[in-house]
């Protein structure tokens, strides 16, 4: 029987240049987002009232996290988790790795994100399972003629009788979103525990560091800086991409 799934992703880092070192991507699929919604709803308009300055326009983003913020950022880590039906995939790259050379395989970063935005979904797509991917807004360059939703609708998934499929796909601005909030919040602290891992020196916000502990806490790992997967009771996986 064909499930129908919805597949949220967000990316974090930069993938050109060199000034970050981690660039990653995060992809939350469930079948139903009405109760986390409704959770993260709820968090949100405490967090609105409570956090001093906070507004109508308030989100939830792992790079502007504070200490007034903190708390709320930890409950929706928590709202996800006690969600059981959830999934979570973050791909991690580390371009310092001798064996990591997008350049080699990609015209330019446009072509690149594409690429691996659908080979993580593609890795991510079950047996005999249709899903719609929204994804966080990025824009296009204007020389380019790749649209992101024609590029991801074209994926398909493992070989096989069944083999699932992406039927549509679609970005969205992450205001618009709770969902892709979340997203980004989880997948920067699995991004920050590598920085933390292998570039100890580099000077970490407390906060930060809490959200990374908090994520690890609920998948029992001693560090997110490692590959692993989680298949109960959550699906959780950290991928670092190896070529």
């Amino acid at each position: 029987m064909t499930t129908r799934s919805l597949a949220f992703m967000d990316e974090s880092g930069i993938l050109g240049g060199s000034t970050q070192r981690f660039f990653s991507l995060g992809l939350m699929k469930m079948q139903m987002t009405g109760p986390f919604s409704d959770a993260a709803h709820r968090i949100l308009d405490r967090a609105v009232s409570c956090i001093p300055g906070a507004g109508p326009g308030f989100e939830f983003k792992f790079n502007a996290v504070t200490s007034s913020s903190l708390p709320f950022h930890l409950e929706l880590i928590d709202a996800f988790f006690g969600q059981p039906e959830y999934f979570f995939c973050a791909f991690v790259m580390d371009k310092k790795r001798v064996d990591v050379n997008w350049q080699a395989y990609s015209g330019s970063v446009w072509d690149a994100y594409l690429s691996y935005a659908k080979m993580v979904v593609k890795h991510n797509i079950d047996s005999d399972e249709e899903i719609c991917v929204v994804a966080d807004y990025l824009g296009k360059p204007k020389k380019s003629s790749k649209f992101f939703e024609a590029e991801l609708a074209a994926c398909v998934g493992a070989t096989g009788p069944n083999p699932g499929r992406v039927f549509n796909a679609c970005m969205l601005d992450s205001r618009s979103s709770l969902v892709i909030q979340a997203v980004d919040v989880i997948l920067g602290g699995v991004r920050h525990s590598f920085l933390a891992n292998r570039e100890p020196g580099v000077p970490r916000d407390a906060e930060k560091d809490a959200i990374s502990i908090r994520i690890r806490e609920h998948v029992a790992q001693k560090t997110l800086s490692v590959g692993f997967t989680n298949q109960k009771p959550h699906y959780f996986s950290v991928w670092e991409f190896s070529p």
